[in-house]
C-alpha cells in the first residue's frame, strides 16, 4: 500500500485513549504519521486474528467490525478485541481514522 496516495495531506489517524503507554495508540498527522502508525504496529505486533466482519457506510463515513487477537512481541502476552474501525472520506481518500476498542484489556497485557 502506497500510504501518501490513499490518505489526504490532512489525515489524522489513531485511537483517543488515556493509555498512552501503548504505542500504536496517539494520534497521527499527514501521510509520513500513517506510514509511522503501520510502521510501530509492525514492529509491535503479531496478529493473530485480523478478520473484518461488518462493514457500513453513510455518506463519508465507513464504519468496519474487526475481530483481532495481538500478540504483543515485547513480552509475549496479548490481547482478543473487538475493534470499530472509523474512516473518513473526501475525494476518494482516507481523511481520518479512529479505532474505537477496550483499549483497557489491551494496556492490563501491554504492561504484563
Amino acid at each position: 500500500m502506497r500510504t501518501s496516495a490513499n490518505v489526504s495531506d490532512d489525515c489524522d489517524w489513531g485511537t483517543d485513549s488515556a493509555a498512552t503507554e501503548i504505542p500504536w495508540y496517539r494520534i497521527r498527522r499527514g501521510p509520513e504519521g500513517v506510514a509511522d502508525f503501520f510502521s510501530t504496529l509492525a514492529r509491535e505486533v503479531e496478529f493473530r486474528k485480523f478478520e473484518p466482519t461488518i462493514f457500513a457506510g453513510a455518506g463519508d463515513a465507513v464504519i468496519v467490525n474487526v475481530d483481532m487477537d495481538d500478540h504483543f512481541r515485547k513480552n509475549g502476552r496479548g490481547a482478543a478485541v473487538t475493534s470499530l474501525h472509523r474512516f473518513q472520506i473526501r475525494d476518494g481518500v482516507v481523511t481520518s481514522f479512529r479505532a474505537f476498542e477496550d483499549t483497557a484489556a489491551v494496556q492490563a497485557a501491554w504492561r504484563e
